[in-house]
């Protein structure tokens, strides 16, 4: 009979900090570790796969596998013997430091340009001890990763018009249509570097609603042993 029994402790402190540059400009930093520690035991729920492929080859029915029989495919020592008991211990840590500055640089016609810039650095750690599991060789292995990343976006606005203000009732001079340029360009440590563009049009017609149509990459952290970028089109409407 089959069973799985795992525990998991997990712990995320985050501190931040953010300020004013002038009068118009911004900053945040935010910084954070988290950690977590799990024991897997399980109770025949590993496979051992030699044995398996042994079984299935053997001649002499006492220690053959026969997987087409109606009945039991083989003796009950036999199948004893086909899957075992695991204890492993995995211990994964993650740290990560990010930095952004927003503010205006320039007006146009139809409004302010609006920029953020911003840096990112994450270091990933994978530790596992197999104490016991035939299909895997004993012993620990440490996985570790670093990535940096910045980043940048522009809002320009296109067009301006009028609402009216939904507290006290007065016209106020928005932008109507705006036009937002993105990039973000990555650089991991076991995985090479990856930029990825995003352009985006934004349309306020009325007061309380907002469509967004946005076109690009999205940058996706790959995992460990498994990575995929996808390209992305979506609509919002807010």
């Amino acid at each position: 009979m089959q069973a799985d029994d795992s525990d998991t402790d997990f712990v995320r402190p985050l501190i931040g900090a953010r300020g004013s540059l002038g009068d118009s400009w911004t900053w945040e930093i935010t910084a954070l570790q988290s950690q977590d520690w799990t024991q897997y035991e399980g109770k025949n729920g590993i496979a051992n796969y030699v044995a398996i492929q042994n079984a299935l080859n053997a001649s002499d029915p006492a220690v053959a596998l026969n997987p087409f029989t109606s009945g039991s495919p083989g003796s009950e020592a036999l199948l004893q013997t086909l899957f075992s008991d695991a204890f492993i211990k995995y211990m994964g840590r993650g740290q990560s430091l990010n930095a952004v500055l927003h503010g205006p640089v320039f007006d146009l016609p139809a409004g302010t340009v609006q920029v953020a810039l911003g840096g990112e650095y994450d270091r990933d750690k994978l530790y596992t001890n197999v104490i016991s599991a035939p299909s895997l060789p004993p012993g620990s292995t440490t996985f570790t990763r670093r990535s940096s990343a910045v980043f940048g976006e522009a809002r320009i606005p296109i067009l301006s018009g009028q609402i009216l203000d939904a507290g006290t009732g007065a016209p106020r001079q928005v932008d109507s249509l705006a036009l937002t340029i993105a990039a973000r360009h990555d650089d991991y440590s076991d995985f090479g570097g990856t930029t990825n563009p995003q352009f985006g049009l934004e349309w306020r017609p009325l007061h309380g609603f907002l469509y967004v149509e946005r076109t690009g990459e999205p940058s996706k952290r790959p995992h460990f042993g498994a990575f995929t970028v996808r390209s992305r089109r979506s609509r919002e409407l807010l």
